[in-house]
This record gives structure tokens, C-alpha cells and sequence, in this order.
């Protein structure tokens, strides 16, 4: 007997549909840009979910990216955070680094997806921190002068940890 699956985009089309037409009648009032990042979060997170169950590399990186881009900017349709549109860098590439971390979940040995995630989520951290005005960049900036051969040598020890196959015969 053939197993009937239930079909996520259809769900999808169904929500949002109603959404719209309950928007459209003055029901509820929500808005294009509310409903669309909405969406595109539960259509991350389901994708991020499938990759998870079935170890899909692609599905966990998209969908968690879509998941995280989602929630900041909802934050700011929603009127929960006071985030003017310059923010979105920072936010962009925490979110990208984020969605790294999560390829990291399937494959922890992988080291070559930790140190993008690394990367995109410490320029995300800090270019919102000084945003928000926690940081001063001009600290940062002589931080970054002083220390960047730090990275150098970050990337020397992965580079020797990295695994490679033995050479059998």
C-alpha cells in the first residue's frame, strides 16, 4: 500500500491564502511585509527540519538561513526591535554563520564549515555590537590591527587537523 505524504507547500499556500484573504476582507490587519517573512521562517525552519531527518547538507543551510534572515527582519516589521535598515549586514552575516553552525551539526568533524561560521557570525556579532553602540569601532579597529595574525594561525591548525585518507597498499 503506497504511504500518502502531506504536502508542506500546499499547507503553505493554504495559510497563506487565508492570511491575505482575512487581510484583504479587514479582518486582521497584517500586511504584506508581516505575512511574507512570516512565511519565509516557517518555510526555513520546515526546510532546515527535512534536512535534519534525511541529512540534506543543502536543505539545513538554506532553510536555516531563511529561518534567521526571517526573525530579524520580523523583529523589525513587527515593531519588537528598533532596527533601521542599515542593521541588515550584520544581520545578514550572523545569520550566515549561523546557518554554517548548523552544517557543523551534521558533520562535527567537518572543520572546513567551522571556520566560515566563525568568520560570518564574529563580523555579524561585532557590526551589530557597535551598532547598538556596546562596541566602539575604533576599539575594534585596533583589535583587528593588532591581533589579525591570530587567523593565520587559526587556519594553520586547522589546516593540520584536518583529516586526511590514508594511503592503503
Amino acid at each position: 500500500m503506497k504511504e500518502s505524504k502531506i504536502s508542506i507547500a500546499g499547507i503553505l499556500l493554504i495559510g497563506l491564502g487565508l492570511m491575505l484573504l482575512l487581510d484583504r476582507l479587514g479582518v486582521i490587519y497584517f500586511g504584506w511585509d508581516r505575512i511574507f517573512w512570516m512565511f519565509v521562517g516557517i518555510a526555513g525552519a520546515i526546510l532546515a527540519v527535512d534536512g535534519f531527518t534525511h541529512k540534506g547538507r543543502g536543505k539545513i543551510f538554506w532553510g536555516t538561513l531563511m529561518f534567521f534572515v526571517s526573525v530579524s527582519f520580523s523583529l523589525y516589521v513587527w515593531n519588537l526591535l528598533w532596527w533601521p535598515e542599515y542593521y541588515w549586514p550584520g544581520s545578514l552575516s550572523l545569520s550566515l554563520g549561523l546557518a554554517f553552525f548548523a552544517l557543523l551539526t551534521l558533520e562535527p568533524r567537518n572543520v572546513g564549515v567551522m571556520v566560515p561560521g566563525i568568520l560570518f557570525s564574529g563580523f555579524g556579532a561585532i557590526m551589530l555590537l557597535v551598532e547598538f553602540y556596546y562596541l566602539d569601532w575604533w576599539d575594534v579597529r585596533r583589535f583587528l590591527r593588532d591581533y589579525w595574525p591570530v587567523a593565520l594561525i587559526a587556519w594553520g591548525i586547522a589546516m593540520l587537523l584536518k583529516r586526511r585518507p590514508q594511503a592503503t597498499g
